[in-house]
């Protein structure tokens, strides 16, 4: 999960930084600004993704619940991810 949380915060400072360099002027930064957000955008997705079926997996594994919560909780999660996977939550 780390490395997850990692790739993350990469894609931000990565995307942040093509927003300081249109700020800044930076000769071609301000053309790559729609580019930057779409990768950000899907690369974030992806990653977040991955955190919940991580997260439902773990959940899974570790619930004592009854089986009727189990499943509310795995629909509740498998309504993010659709979610996630539309671009709502982005």
């Amino acid at each position: 999960m780390s490395l997850l949380f990692g790739n993350l915060t990469q894609e931000f400072v990565n995307f942040t930084q093509i927003i300081y360099q249109a700020d800044n002027n930076v000769p071609g930064a301000a053309d790559q600004i729609s580019a930057a957000a779409a990768h950000f955008r899907h690369a974030s997705g992806m990653l977040a993704i991955y955190l919940v079926c991580m997260g439902a997996c773990l959940d899974y594994q570790n619930s004592t619940l009854e089986f009727d919560c189990v499943i509310r909780r795995w629909n509740l999660l498998l309504h993010v991810l659709v979610h996630v996977c539309m671009g709502v939550y982005q």
